[in-house]
């Protein structure tokens, strides 16, 4: 993975938090990898307090836990991946339905810009960070500031559960960049029918036949 390289111009606290979470998303630090401040400045050249400061973030995302005095990488169990999928099946359920009636050309020249660039993503991170992008803008589009909201509180979440996703699907030969554009495309054709009804409908079957697919093939 190629790392943003720190600046002084920006926050290093915030760069090396960018760094670690893009690290743990993109699956290439594994589940109960030990997260070691003094390792982590050392390879970066920066002080162990800023390394503290992207920890203690990560923990609030919940992409780090605290065990045995020590910060590891967060394993969630099938619970876990079950109750991240109900949480955007309900969330993204309630934007679409609010989403539908007031969509426009306009939202569905966007989403097919980013559907288009699925197709030609470059890497499983690439494609998951357009995932989230599109679900992301979707949900804003409800225009229910306090929905988005709650949305962007469990968004990284949301990432780590998309990032897994594709790397089983990458795992086993078949096209992510493919399958995932093509889904969306589903899905923007049911909020092009301007029905709240039929867009929710779409969003829970999006959300929940890839949950059913992904719980037969994860090992947790």
């Amino acid at each position: 993975m190629t790392h943003p390289s720190l600046s002084s111009s920006d926050s290093l606290a915030e760069q090396i938090t960018e760094i670690l979470r893009l690290e743990i998303l993109s699956g290439e630090l594994k589940p109960e990898y030990i997260i070691e401040e003094s390792a982590i400045a050392a390879r970066h050249n920066v002080s162990v307090s800023l390394v503290t400061k992207a920890i203690s973030t990560l923990l609030n995302e919940a992409l780090i836990v605290e065990q045995d005095n020590q910060f590891k990488v967060i394993s969630l169990n099938e619970k876990d991946f079950l109750e991240i999928w109900d949480l955007r099946s309900a969330l993204e359920s309630m934007a679409a339905r609010r989403a539908a009636p007031r969509w426009t050309q306009e939202d569905s020249d966007i989403i097919w810009g980013i559907i288009r660039r699925q197709y030609d993503a470059q890497s499983l991170s690439e494609l998951s960070e357009l995932d989230v992008e599109l679900h992301s803008y979707m949900v804003q589009r409800s225009n229910n500031r306090r929905l988005f909201t709650a949305w962007k509180q469990v968004r990284i979440q949301f990432s780590l559960l998309i990032n897994r996703t594709h790397r089983v699907i990458g795992a086993i030969d078949l096209n992510p960049m493919k399958g995932a554009a093509e889904a969306h495309a589903e899905l923007l054709a049911a909020f092009e029918t301007h029905n709240g009804d039929e867009a929710a409908a779409a969003a829970v079957a999006h959300v929940e036949t890839w949950a059913d697919w992904l719980s037969k093939k994860l090992e947790y």
